[in-house]
């Protein structure tokens, strides 16, 4: 896997934990390239290990499966993903217990942000001008601070006017967000899926008491989540799969980048059909890894 290298302006310091003014330079993956000899070998690994193809399981991952399997027939959900460079909004970065977490939510959200801006070549921007649809609003969560002042929390975080469309969207975050306080549950993903298969908002919560390891794999996960892979309904975490994660990973695994990769290839179009994902997908392995198709 290539990846990408970073640029940190001079702003960005130990004293200045989540200023984020940095640039990401991005790869974007050209329909044309074929897959490398490494990424047939990661392929290869899982159609010996795995009793469904590769075909069968990226399609079902990008065309969220949890939605196939509750239809019971021929999944009709349709592919989504970004289509463009998205503004990242960070929030509740001072809410941290201790400067040693915050450095650590730092690390893993830059290094996340470089391995899927390598892969995709969709990339952050660090900022949000008024009326942008394509953001994704990252809230770090101070579990106690937020139930005290619910209601700021609410119209200044979850869902101000630029991220609640409307009432009927503002009730539902609300809903979701008195749930997530009220559960165990460390961190969330909520994509704002459209019609037309693009996905341009979204908006991830992480409680900030939490230890390192699942800060870590919180940010990695719900970061992936927003860009159009579900893990689906047989684990309930990309780090529960044992083909591609061990018991102790924290970031993002090479057969992770992979399918996300092979996502943002562009002969995989949003709003496209599984069936003809499956078939795109088989092509691809057919033409670039044929001793493994």
């Amino acid at each position: 896997m290539k990846r990408v290298k970073r640029r940190l302006l001079p702003c960005l310091g130990a004293s200045q934990i989540f200023t984020l003014c940095f640039a990401l330079l991005a790869n974007n993956a050209n329909a044309v390239e074929l897959l490398s000899p490494r990424e047939c070998e990661i392929i290869d690994n899982y159609q010996k290990s795995e009793d469904m193809t590769f075909a069968d399981r990226f399609s079902m991952m990008v065309h969220q499966r949890e939605f196939c399997f509750s239809e019971g027939g021929v999944c009709s959900a349709k592919l989504h993903k970004r289509t463009e460079d998205y503004f990242l909004v960070v929030r509740g970065e001072k809410r941290f217990p201790s400067t040693e977490i915050a450095f650590v939510a730092e690390d893993a959200l830059l290094k996340t942000l470089e391995e899927i801006s390598s892969v995709t070549g969709v990339r952050a921007i660090f900022e949000k001008p008024k009326n942008a649809d394509n953001f994704i609003f990252l809230v770090f969560v101070d579990k106690d601070f937020a139930s005290r002042r619910f209601q700021e929390h609410l119209n200044a975080w979850i869902a101000p006017p630029s991220v609640a469309a409307n009432s009927e969207e503002k009730g539902q975050l609300e809903a979701l967000f008195r749930e997530f306080l009220k559960t165990d549950q460390s961190c969330v993903a909520i994509n704002h899926l459209t019609t037309h298969g693009r996905i341009e908002r979204a908006q991830i919560w992480i409680r900030t008491d939490i230890d390192e390891v699942t800060m870590r794999r919180c940010i990695s996960e719900e970061f992936y989540n927003t860009f159009g892979i579900s893990e689906g309904v047989e684990v309930g975490s990309i780090f529960d799969y044992e083909f591609s994660h061990s018991q102790g990973d924290v970031e993002l695994s090479d057969f992770d980048l992979l399918l996300l990769k092979i996502l943002y290839r562009d002969e995989f179009g949003v709003g496209t059909l599984i069936e003809e994902t499956k078939s795109s997908v088989e092509e691809l392995i057919g033409s670039s890894c044929p001793e493994k198709s």
